[in-house]
């Protein structure tokens, strides 16, 4: 659970691009931070990416098992294959409704939708998705994009609000226009790209069910924490924690988190929870396209 609380005096409604701020500057899971470097002349290796991009999966699994098995494996490649297992796993989280739990999502909305409706939309290239071992698998997100898509779909449902271009409710698309607008008119006034701080107070919450574990032991948990990133998030201030006892990483941890530990009790949820305050910029940065270069990826 993540609770954000205007602390401004101004108390004007702070944007959601804003709370995510916080949230962009959190530790992501190792896996997460970035692909590994791959050896371009591991034959196997290659492979088993190719099996992975095509949707293989079985295919991939086999042979990524295999390879990790070997002792004398490199670290790097270790890790290399290691990354397209998650990559594999994150795909399948992301890829997860069959075409018949996508049209009982889309009928919560389309009452009458027809199967000939249906194809008609996937021909398009409106429902995303994957093969995945000779299975077409959609993004679980799909059906709610569709009416941020298709104005033919928006026109059927009767739940879904309007849509502007940008695929946005277009109450949300003009509080972000005219806050974007404000944003650049007070930097270029002032001169700098930090403008518009905001104090907000976020309270991060994780609960493990009653009984989860056995009573008697012990729960470690990392909960994400900021650090100082100059012009973007500043004034950090830790206000209190359940259970109380932590440890808060250095500064210098680019994945931040508070650590806690709690044991477990018979019958009862185990409860960690963490609230800090931070005040919040808005940054706008003018680019000249003139000088953008291809990044080596």
């Amino acid at each position: 659970m993540l609770r954000i609380r205007d602390l401004s005096p101004t108390r004007a409604k702070l944007p959601r691009a804003v709370m995510l701020a916080v949230l962009l500057a959190m530790p992501l899971p190792a896996a997460a931070s970035g692909l590994p470097s791959v050896a371009t002349d591991n034959g196997d290796l290659n492979a088993a990416v190719g099996l992975v991009t095509v949707g293989q999966f079985h295919a991939a699994e086999t042979r990524i098992d295999a390879d990790l098995k070997q002792p004398e494996l490199p670290a790097n490649t270790r890790r290399a294959f290691e990354f397209q297992r998650e990559r594999m796993a994150r795909m399948r989280y992301d890829f997860s409704l069959t075409a018949d739990q996508v049209k009982s999502k889309l009928r919560e909305q389309i009452q009458d939708l027809a199967d000939s409706d249906f194809a008609r939309w996937d021909a398009q290239g409106l429902l995303e998705h994957l093969a995945i071992d000779g299975e077409r698998m959609y993004f679980k997100r799909s059906p709610s994009n569709l009416f941020r898509l298709s104005a033919e779909a928006r026109a059927r449902s009767t739940t879904v609000a309007s849509f502007v271009d940008g695929g946005l409710p277009k109450e949300v698309h003009d509080h972000y226009i005219d806050y974007d607008q404000k944003t650049i008119q007070q930097a270029l006034a002032a001169g700098r790209s930090s403008v518009l701080p905001q104090r907000v107070r976020v309270t991060q919450k994780l609960t493990v069910d009653a009984d989860a574990v056995p009573a008697g032991q012990i729960l470690r948990a990392w909960i994400p924490y900021p650090r100082v990133i100059a012009g973007q998030q500043e004034n950090i201030r830790f206000v209190t924690s359940e259970p109380s006892k932590h440890r808060i990483a250095p500064e210098s941890a680019l994945q931040r988190t508070i650590h806690f530990e709690r044991r477990a009790q018979a019958g009862k949820p185990t409860v960690f929870s963490a609230t800090y305050e931070v005040t919040l910029h808005s940054q706008y940065r003018a680019i000249d396209a003139d000088k953008v270069v291809p990044a080596k990826i």
